[in-house]
C-alpha cells in the first residue's frame, strides 16, 4: 500500500512517496524524512546533512560512494575586495531618478560612478572536498534504499548483495563539530573498502567546455593540493592562490577511520580496509588563515579524544 506524505517549512515543500508495504525489506525507514529506491545522478539530487558549519551532500551510491563535504567559511577567495564607491556627491540625484521611476538611469548612474568594467561576482561558495569510497560486491546488488532523517539530521543508504545487508550512516554533530559516518557489513570479515580524500570534480554531466571552463577556474585559485594516508587519518589541504588579508589562505581536513574486526592498511593517499564488520569515520574541516599554522593535528586529537561510538555521538548530538 502506498503513503502519501507532505510536509511543509517555512521555505520548502517536501514531497515524499512512501512505496513500501507493512512486509518490506527495507530498515531504518525514518518517521519524519525522505526515501527513495534511486541513486543521485548529480549533486543537487544528494542527501544533505549538516551542523551549520560542515555539510555534507551524499551521493548514496553503494560501491563508488562520495560524500562531498563544505563548510560555511568556504568563499574561493577571488582577490582583494573593492572599497565600494563613493556615491555621496550624486546621491541626491540618484534619488531623485528612483522617485520619478527611472530605475534604469539610477542603476547606470551609480554603475558608472564606480569605475568598474563590468559586473564583480562575490567570492563563490565552494566545497572543500570529497570523500570516496569503494566497496568490494558479491553479486548483484538489490533492495537498495536512501533516506534522510528529518529528526535526527542523518542521511543513510542500505542495500543487499549475496553476502548480506550493507548500509552507511551519516550525520554532523551540532554537540562535536564533526561529521560522523557509520559503516556496516553483514557479519564479522565481511567488509572490505578503500577510502581517499581528493579535490571535487568538475560534473561529467557538464560539456567538455564547461569542464574546461572548470578546470581553468580551478587551476588557477587552488594550488598546493596534499592529500595523504598515515595508520588510519586521512588528511588534506590545500592552498588558495589570490588569497587576500582577512580571507582564509588555506583548507585542511581530517578523516579517522577505526575499524571493528578488521585492518586498515595505508597506500599512498588511501585508506584500504579489509575483514571488518563495521568501520567509524569521523570528518573535521577547518578554515586556515595563517598558512604557516597549520591545524592538522589540532584536529586529530580533538577526534581521537572523542567516543569511537556512533550511537553515543549521535546520542549528543540529538539531545
Amino acid at each position: 500500500m502506498k503513503k502519501l506524505f507532505f510536509l511543509t517549512t517555512s521555505f520548502f515543500v517536501f514531497f515524499i512517496v512512501f512505496s513500501f508495504g507493512s512486509d518490506a525489506k527495507y530498515k531504518n525507514i525514518p518517521e519524519r524524512g525522505f526515501i527513495s529506491s534511486e541513486q543521485a545522478k548529480t549533486w543537487e539530487q544528494g542527501l544533505i546533512c549538516g551542523n551549520g558549519t560542515i555539510g555534507a551532500n551524499v551521493l548514496s551510491r553503494p560501491l563508488d560512494e562520495t560524500i562531498i563535504f563544505s563548510h560555511e567559511r568556504l568563499f574561493l577567495p577571488k582577490g582583494p575586495p573593492l572599497m565600494p564607491p563613493d556615491n555621496a556627491a550624486r546621491l541626491f540625484e540618484i534619488r531623485r531618478l528612483i522617485d520619478r521611476g527611472l530605475y534604469k538611469q539610477s542603476a547606470e548612474l551609480a554603475f558608472d560612478l564606480s569605475g568598474q568594467d563590468g559586473f564583480m561576482y562575490p567570492d563563490p561558495f565552494v566545497p572543500a572536498f570529497d570523500l570516496n569510497i569503494q566497496t568490494e560486491k558479491e553479486g548483484q546488488i538489490k533492495d537498495y534504499m536512501r533516506s534522510v532523517n528529518f529528526q535526527t539530521g542523518e542521511a543513510s543508504v542500505q542495500w543487499e548483495d549475496q553476502g548480506g545487508k550493507f548500509g552507511r550512516r551519516i550525520f554532523v554533530s551540532r554537540a562535536d563539530g564533526i561529521a560522523v559516518l557509520l559503516i556496516t557489513g553483514p557479519k564479522k570479515g565481511s567488509l572490505h573498502c578503500r577510502l581517499n580524500l581528493k579535490p571535487r570534480n568538475p560534473s561529467h554531466h557538464l560539456d567538455a567546455r564547461q569542464i574546461q571552463s572548470s578546470y581553468r577556474v580551478f587551476s588557477s585559485h587552488v594550488s598546493d593540493i596534499k592529500t595523504r594516508a598515515d595508520k588510519n587519518n586521512l588528511t588534506f589541504r590545500n592552498r588558495f592562490s589570490r588569497a587576500y588579508p582577512g580571507s582564509i589562505h588555506a583548507l585542511e581536513g581530517v578523516a579517522h577511520v577505526i575499524a571493528d574486526n578488521g585492518t586498515v592498511t595505508s597506500e599512498r593517499d588511501t585508506l584500504r580496509v579489509t575483514g571488518a564488520h563495521k568501520l567509524l569515520v569521523l570528518i573535521d574541516i577547518e578554515m586556515i588563515y595563517d598558512p604557516e599554522n597549520s591545524k592538522t593535528e589540532d584536529m586529530i586529537q580533538h577526534i581521537s579524544s572523542l567516543p569511537a561510538d556512533y550511537n553515543t555521538l549521535l546520542k549528543r548530538h540529538t539531545d
